[in-house]
């Protein structure tokens, strides 16, 4: 199973300003978007923050806290904290707190998990027509 998504970061202007395009390669299949999400929980977000960015680095600049109402997949307990970019061409998610989001979530190698419109994969789920019905019934085989 391989998933294929890049973020490409250009270094711009002095001070070492950091800009990043989003690319998304897709889905082709629900079961392929189920096995490249380490968790898949339907959850309602409660406070979203940022934090400052050391100079020259790419990483999330912000974090989603969620109270979890259904986990699909993954080791999710009843609140958990999602990592995520807020700015254009950064593969940008934006949660607005009292709103239930369905949240597909990776990894990172520090153990935090993070998303980003490359594993929600809005534009597949909108053109295959998955629901969450859908993907509730391919975790459950997996």
């Amino acid at each position: 199973m391989r998933v294929l998504f890049s973020i490409i970061g250009l270094s711009i202007a002095a001070f070492s300003t950091v800009a990043v395009a989003c690319e998304c390669v897709g889905f082709s299949s629900i079961e392929e978007h189920v096995e490249a999400a380490d968790a898949i929980f339907l959850a309602k977000a409660v406070e979203t923050y940022g934090f400052e960015i050391p100079p020259g680095k790419i990483i999330e600049d912000h974090v989603t806290q969620f109270e979890v109402i259904e986990v699909l997949k993954g080791d999710v307990g009843h609140e958990v904290s999602i990592f995520h970019y807020v700015y254009p061409g950064a593969c940008e998610v934006i949660f607005e707190p009292g709103k239930i989001y369905e949240v597909f979530a990776l990894t990172r190698n520090d153990g935090e998990m993070t998303t980003s419109d490359c594993i929600l994969a809005p534009y597949d789920r909108e053109q295959f027509g998955w629901s969450w019905e859908d993907y509730r019934k391919v975790a459950q085989k997996h």
